[in-house]
This record gives C-alpha cells, sequence and structure tokens, in this order.
C-alpha cells in the first residue's frame, strides 16, 4: 500500500510531495541527496528506543537495520545495534555500572568493537572505540562484584527481617499502652467507688487501708508497663531496613577496593564518551548513486502537468524522477500522476481514507482537468460516499460541507468534458436537494420539540386562558409541520428520479471510455 508524503527538504526548504514506493535521491531545487529512509530517520529512531524501553529488542533491531540498509555508516543505528545486542533498555543505562550488571555485556562488546570496524576511517570511530572500553569495564565491575552482591543481598534480608520485628514490636507497644490505660482506669474508678460506698455507709476508716491497696497494685501494673515500653525502644533503636534497601549503600558497604576503583575508572570514561558523541552534531544524509534510466517507468513521459499550488506548469526531471514547479518551489514524485493514480485513490476510498483519496484524484487533474473519474472522486470524498448509491435523502451535514460539496460540483461543471457536463448538473440539482431535504428536516425537528414541550405543559394546565393559548399553539405547529410534510414528500419524490439519471448517465459515460 503506497501512502502519499509531503516533505521539506532539510537544506533549502523546497517542498517534496511522493508516494512512498518511489525513493528521492535529490533535492531539484538545492541538489541535496536524499533517500526515502532519510525523511523518516527521527521517527525510527524513536520507535527503536520506545521499542528498547519496552524489551522488545527483536523490534528495534528491525527498525536498526532498516536505517542501515541505507546508510551502513549511520551512527545512531549502530549505536542502538550495541544496545540491542547487549540487552539494554536504553542509552541512559550505561551511566552506571549497576545498572547494566544483568546485561548481556559480552554480546555488547562485540557489537560495539564490529561498529568501531565499520565507522574505520571516520571520527566516530574513537566514539566506538570508548564505549568498547566502558562496556568491558562494566564487565569486570561485575566480574568483582559477585561476592558483594551476594552479601549485600543477605544483609537486605537481614534489615527485612528487622523490619518485621519493627512493626511487630511498636503493634505489642500500642496494645500494651492500651491495656494499662484501662487497667489504671478501672483502678482508679474502683477507688473512687470504695470511697463513696464508705462515705454513704459511714465506714470511712476502711478508706486508708483500701487506697493503699489498690495504690500498690496500679503501682505494680504501671512499673510492668514501664519496663516493658524500655525494651521495646531499645529493640527499636537498630536502623529501619527501608533506610538502608533504598538509600543505595548497602552493596558499596561491601566492595572491595577493587571493584571501588573500577566504579571510579567507568565513570571518568564515561564522561569522556559523551563528550565524543557524534549524535549531537546532527545528522547529514549519506551521498547516494545516480539512479539508472534503465528500467525507468517515466523515461518515456511527455504529458503536461499543472501546478495545484500555483497554476504553473511542472518541469519533467526524469532522471529524478520528479516534477518541479520552477515559480512556487514544490516537487512531486512522478508515481503521484502515473503509476496506477486511479487504482490508489479507489484503494484510499475502500480505506474510507478520503484525505489521501482527494489528494489523488486532484493530481489526477493536475494532468487532466476533464478527467470524469477525479472530478466526480472529489464529489465523493466531501460526501463521504463510495458509489452514487450510497446517497441518501437522510444525509445531513453541515452548512460548510453543503458549500465545500456545491463547490466541487461547480468546479466539475466548468471542467467537464461536453458529454459529461450533464451528469455534474445533475448531481448539483441532487446536492440542492439534499441541502434543502437537511434545512427541511431542522424544522420538522424543531416543530416536534416545541409539540413535546406543549404536551408537557398542557398536563399541568387546566383551563384558563393560559390553556386556550397552548391549543392555539398546538394547532399552529400541527400546520407547519404538514406543510413541512409537504415539502419532503416533494423532495422525496424529486430526489429518486435524480438520483435514476445520475446512475444512467453514469453508465452512458462507462459505456463511451468502452468504446473508445
Amino acid at each position: 500500500m503506497a501512502l502519499l508524503k509531503s516533505y521539506t527538504c532539510t537544506n533549502c526548504g523546497g517542498v517534496l510531495n511522493f508516494d512512498e514506493d518511489q525513493e528521492i535521491f535529490e533535492c531539484p531545487f538545492c541538489g541535496q541527496e536524499f533517500n526515502f529512509t532519510d525523511f523518516h530517520r527521527d521517527e525510527l529512531l524513536n520507535q527503536a528506543a520506545k521499542s528498547l524501553k519496552e524489551l522488545r529488542y527483536e523490534t528495534a533491531k528491525e527498525k536498526y537495520d532498516t536505517l542501515l540498509s541505507n546508510n551502513p555508516k549511520d551512527f545512531e543505528a549502530l549505536r542502538g545495534i550495541v544496545l540491542v545486542q547487549g540487552r539494554i533498555s536504553s542509552l541512559e543505562a550505561i551511566d552506571s555500572p549497576d545498572n547494566i550488571r544483568y546485561c548481556d555485556l559480552e554480546a555488547a562488546v562485540i557489537a560495539a568493537d564490529d561498529a568501531g570496524k565499520i565507522m574505520d576511517g571516520s571520527s566516530e570511530i574513537q566514539y566506538f572505540e570508548r564505549l568498547t572500553k566502558l562496556l568491558e569495564l562494566g564487565k569486570e565491575f561485575r566480574d568483582k562484584t559477585a561476592d558483594a552482591l551476594d552479601r549485600s543481598e543477605e544483609a537486605r534480608e537481614k534489615y527485612r527481617a528487622a523490619a518485621e520485628g519493627e512493626k511487630k514490636s511498636r503493634e505489642r507497644l500500642n496494645y500494651a499502652g492500651n491495656y494499662i490505660g484501662i487497667v489504671l482506669t478501672m483502678i482508679f474508678g474502683v477507688l473512687i467507688f470504695v470511697f463513696l460506698l464508705a462515705t454513704g455507709l459511714n465506714i470511712t476508716r476502711l478508706v486508708p487501708a483500701s487506697l493503699t491497696a489498690f495504690g500498690v497494685i496500679a503501682l505494680i501494673v504501671l512499673a510492668g508497663f514501664l519496663i516493658h515500653r524500655h525494651k521495646v525502644r531499645t529493640a527499636l533503636n537498630i536502623p529501619k531496613s527501608s533506610e538502608y534497601i533504598t538509600s543505595g549503600h548497602v552493596i558499596q558497604d561491601f566492595l572491595s577496593e577493587e571493584a571501588v576503583e573500577i566504579r571510579k575508572r567507568y565513570i571518568e570514561e564515561l564522561e569522556l564518551l559523551k563528550k565524543e558523541d557524534p549524535a549531537s552534531k546532527g545528522y547529514m544524509p549519506p551521498k547516494m548513486k545516480k539512479k539508472s534510466s534503465a528500467n525507468d517507468p517515466f523515461i518515456n513521459i511527455t504529458k503536461t502537468v499543472t501546478c495545484a499550488k500555483c497554476g504553473g506548469q511542472l518541469h519533467p526531471n526524469k532522471e529524478k524522477g520528479l516534477f518541479e514547479c520552477k515559480f512556487c518551489g514544490v516537487a512531486y514524485g512522478m508515481s503521484l500522476f502515473f503509476n496506477n493514480t486511479l487504482r490508489k485513490a479507489k484503494e484510499a476510498v475502500k480505506r474510507d481514507d478520503y484525505t489521501e483519496a482527494d489528494q489523488r484524484f486532484s493530481h489526477m487533474l493536475m494532468v487532466d482537468p476533464h478527467d470524469f473519474d477525479a472530478l466526480l472522486g472529489r464529489i465523493f470524498c466531501v460526501g463521504k460516499w463510495k458509489i452514487i448509491d450510497d446517497i441518501d435523502l437522510s444525509d445531513t451535514f453541515l452548512p460548510a460541507v453543503y458549500k465545500k460539496l456545491k463547490d466541487r460540483i461547480g468546479e466539475a461543471v466548468d471542467h467537464a468534458a461536453a458529454e459529461d457536463r450533464m451528469f455534474f448538473v445533475t448531481m448539483a440539482d441532487l446536492a440542492d436537494v439534499l441541502e434543502k431535504n437537511a434545512c427541511n428536516e431542522q424544522k420538522i425537528r424543531k416543530c416536534q420539540n416545541e409539540l413535546n414541550a406543549a404536551n408537557m405543559s398542557e398536563i399541568h394546565i387546566a383551563g384558563g386562558k393560559n390553556s386556550r393559548e397552548l391549543i392555539e399553539r398546538k394547532k399552529e405547529i400541527y400546520a407547519q409541520l404538514e406543510e413541512y410534510s409537504l415539502i419532503k414528500y416533494d423532495l422525496l419524490k424529486r430526489f429518486g428520479p435524480l438520483k435514476g439519471s445520475l446512475l444512467k448517465e453514469k453508465e452512458h459515460h462507462a459505456a463511451r471510455v468502452s468504446a473508445s
């Protein structure tokens, strides 16, 4: 499936229009050479980077391979292959040796070395040499920290267990505090009760003894609670596991001096690598070889093409497969006009891609302004119809759409061949019926809404002046509805014959084409 593309030359700003299946090798205005893939390079790189982050390495490799098929020395594509081979999810991942510990660094080193060989003789080779060295340091760091990883994992388990113990201890402390509070409250209540009882029975001599007994019990309970709280708080003085697990210092606590030195060298090498990154200097497409004119489908083209932008005549450049406008700075690929344009337009219509279909029909009119299929196709694209049978009296468009539809039909009437002009005159009458019907339908809906509102009001009004006015208004609405129904019936009677005439005239056109 060929898609329409329109790009601006990155060198001079000239506009290039062409099919996806036609390659452009040189801008006709400044001579800058391109390949179709060059226009999609940034898009392919973004798609590949997204695939890497999603760990879809094979998909990312396909994108990079596409770029390398166009330019084997594409720096960013070669670097992407290194990431793919190393199962490294992004370029940012190499900022720390810890991030790439579980990657396939052996394969990444080989890929970086191969990329350096491909770039031999260019300035980018230094980047891949440093990248190779960086990945080797990452591999060395991983080997030297294997034991530290095991020990740090044991430490993590220890602190996880401590965290669980901390949680349980805090829960016990909270429960104990609640229980002690309840017990002391009960003791205090009993003391008040005994005091009041002794006062009522006039036996206050028993109060001192009771107070002493309950006081001793309260002191014992309080002392037990304080001792328990001290033990729990002592236990909670251990380091929190969450701090150790998230601080990033657990592994470093177990690193050997040699591993620390490798990490330091890794960071230094990374800084040097970033300074030599040539991708920040921008991308220049490679020089392409000139196309051979042998078997060129456009070599014998002699037709005249008119620029749709300024109306000037386009000049063919058969060597490049382009039509160039010398007045407004637009270039069109020849495949837009002579490479099964009608078939591609119909395929776009089948996909409901009326925007592309409209463009392709417009390209056909640039070659032949009288082309019946192109004139009709542009009209159908406005109404989003595929065939005449799709036109229906129920079609209701916005006023702007009706205006565009009538403008297209007017253009067709002006430019169609004499034998086809009547077809488009009939279509203009049909469009007029569609517009009037849409306006009439709007009036009918308005009356129906007013009638529904009147019926609702009638329910709440029982007699009186307002009721009589409501009845009169309903009569007026019914009269309007009857008038609009008659208009609808008249439009329906006109619509059928007009549509039938279109079908017959279309058949006559097809017969004339077959006969010629």
